[in-house]
């Protein structure tokens, strides 16, 4: 679709000539040109069904192992971790081949290459017999999911045919697992509930936590606030916690006004949470860099963002989410700042984005002996490093 768009505009561009040409001339491109979309919407319709279709099935299966992936004393029975081993199995065989779908969402392939590396890992350190690992990579699997759908759905649209959260599910959990299906609402009504009923200030802490994620997403900034500040709390929060929600709100009031349309505006606001940052505002420089992702999210969705702003992007994005650690998978970041290197090779931005995705990739192989990368990685850096700097 997106190259019949265009093929359209340059056929605007030479119509004078085609006029002068004759009226049969001008019919022929039309009828070219209509046939072309046409084609063109009827491949991307099947498309979008087939991927629909192997996403159902792959849900399916994930639906059946959610009650071992919030259960440690269930998973840790040898029955139970075989039927595990079986259902990673078939997930597998069930994850589609990205690279034949979606190509305008930006990062979606590698969200799901990343899902099938962690789902293969669980399976294999099943197999190895190392099950405390592989019960804690289960919960990264779950956390692709969560962060997948936060940046790809459409945020207007609530999915159908969702099975209810399994039982002995906290309100938490199942919040997170109502993301994951892509139904924000009721993720959103979870953690209500769970804010105005619970009297953990721990629990209620995160709930919020969540609920900033979901509020930014889905509403302006002005509703976003009223929101957080509508809920009334059935505990009390400690100086922290409360110094933290007030600061959220107060942020969010504030950029009522704001508009992050357009890539200047974001690049501004991405500047501004930098100095918040630096004056230890670190709530609000929170809320500012979550803002600024879903802004960015929603500009490499257009068909025609692309060169040198759409590269700009991938490196603002990598950056916006590698500070905010404590919200999303930490994936995220090294994902579109490869993606950056990867699409745009040898520009300022590509060179940008390695010195970060270096720097996060060591960070993350950093421990009390010192750096230790492991062979593959190193070799990951080395190409990626070549593939920057290449002229």
């Amino acid at each position: 679709m997106n190259t019949c768009r265009l093929y359209f505009i340059l056929l605007l561009s030479v119509l004078p000539a085609v006029i002068t040409a004759g009226c049969s001339s001008e019919q022929s491109h039309h009828e070219a040109e209509s046939r072309r979309e046409h084609s063109a919407s009827e491949r991307d319709l099947k498309s979008n069904a087939a991927l629909e279709d192997k996403m159902d099935a792959l849900y399916r299966d994930y639906r059946k192992l959610q009650r071992y992936a919030f259960n440690e004393n269930l998973f840790s029975k040898q029955e139970s971790q075989d039927d595990v081993t079986r259902l990673l199995d078939r997930m597998l065989r069930h994850t589609p081949d990205a690279s034949q779908y979606s190509k305008d969402k930006i990062g979606f392939q590698t969200s799901l290459e990343i899902f099938k590396d962690n789902i293969r890992d669980v399976s294999q350190r099943l197999r190895e017999g190392n099950s405390d690992y592989a019960y804690w990579q289960l919960g990264s699997v779950f956390n692709q999911c969560v962060s997948c759908h936060m940046m790809y759905g459409d945020k207007q649209v609530e999915a159908k045919r969702i099975a209810p959260a399994s039982q002995g599910m906290n309100a938490l959990d199942r919040a997170r697992y109502y993301i994951a299906a892509h139904s924000f609402k009721k993720a959103e009504q979870e953690l209500e509930d769970l804010i105005q009923g619970e009297s953990d200030s721990s629990l209620v802490y995160s709930a919020y936590q969540q609920l900033l994620v979901i509020v930014t997403r889905l509403y302006s900034a002005e509703e976003a606030a009223a929101k957080l500040e509508s809920l009334n709390l059935a505990t009390t929060f400690d100086a922290v916690q409360q110094s933290a929600l007030q600061d959220w709100i107060a942020y969010l009031r504030s950029q009522s006004t704001t508009s992050l349309e357009g890539l200047a505006a974001v690049r501004q606001h991405m500047k501004e949470a930098e100095s918040l940052g630096e004056e230890q505002e670190l709530h609000k420089e929170t809320v500012a860099y979550m803002m600024s992702v879903w802004a960015l999210h929603e500009m490499l969705q257009q068909w025609d963002f692309i060169g040198q702003p759409r590269s700009e992007a991938l490196l603002l994005l990598g950056t916006a989410y590698k500070n905010l650690p404590f919200y999303f998978d930490q994936s995220l970041a090294e994902q579109f700042l490869e993606q950056c290197i990867r699409d745009y090779p040898g520009t300022s931005e590509a060179r940008k984005a390695y010195t970060l995705l270096e720097e996060s990739i060591v960070l993350r192989f950093t421990g009390s002996a010192g750096v230790t990368l492991p062979a593959d990685v190193r070799k990951r850096l080395n190409l990626l490093a070549a593939r920057a700097r290449q002229s």
